[in-house]
């Protein structure tokens, strides 16, 4: 994070036009059991997966659906402050809304569907 105010309604935007998902306003008052929403959901992945020929990986080799969950239901606006990183030594910047629109988790066609040696739920939280 760089610093900036973040609120999930301003993201659910940006990621859904990264994506080209349509946007469907909602009410952030309203409560949603993201881990129950998740749980017959392998097979949609899978079906993704497949036809976009991504990497064949497990639903659960890349998400961590009880950390979304914590992340998710924070009701408050989320404002990091980098002021230790900089006393460090950590000066780049990079504007975290460009930069998700630029992002894109696809594979180009030349892995034709091989495996993903990651785990993004890991201890130390690394992604491959």
């Amino acid at each position: 994070m760089n610093g900036d105010v973040f609120t999930w309604n301003m993201m659910w935007k940006v990621l859904c036009d990264t994506f080209g998902v349509e946007f469907v306003p909602f009410d952030e008052k309203e409560r949603f059991d993201f881990v129950e929403f998740m749980k017959d959901k392998r097979e949609v992945w899978d079906t993704i997966v497949e036809e976009n020929g991504l990497y064949a990986t497990k639903m659960e080799e890349i998400t961590c659906v009880d950390e979304i969950y914590q992340v998710l239901k924070l009701e408050i606006q989320h404002v990091c402050s980098m002021n230790k990183s900089r006393e460090f030594g950590f000066h780049g910047y990079e504007n975290t809304l460009k930069m998700t629109r630029k992002m894109k988790i696809y594979v180009d066609g030349g892995h034709n569907g091989e495996e993903y040696s990651g785990n993004l739920c890991t201890n130390n939280g690394a992604a491959d």
